[in-house]
């Protein structure tokens, strides 16, 4: 139970409550306070990026993407085309397929 003091003290702190302005002091500092997640997003869209890449060179990419636009303007039926794509071909679609995949997830979640 609060004595007469406590009470005359609450009383007098709920009439004489003034809300000091910020003149935006509070988003400035928010602002300037580091973010883990959207360094961590960054880190691990680097990290996906670097792997693409790899895979990318190891398969062969740039041969594999010139004999594909060449196919597509030599291949008189797309069937021929698609018949004839290599396993690499393929896993560099998906890679390519899940890097926009992932940019649009990141994009998606950080804003």
């Amino acid at each position: 139970m609060m004595d007469k003091n406590d009470e005359l003290i609450s009383r007098f702190m709920k009439e004489n409550k003034r809300e000091i302005a910020d003149n935006g002091f509070s988003q400035r500092v928010i602002r300037h306070l580091p973010n883990r997640i959207e360094r961590l997003a960054t880190l691990l869209n680097l990290v996906g990026i670097a792997a693409c890449c790899i895979v990318f060179v190891w398969c062969n990419g740039f041969q594999l993407i010139l004999q594909s636009v060449i196919r597509v303007f030599d291949a008189q039926n797309i069937k021929i085309l698609i018949d004839q794509q290599s396993l690499q071909t393929w896993i560099i679609m998906l890679a390519v397929l899940s890097c926009i995949g992932i940019k649009r997830m990141y994009t998606e979640f950080s804003e």
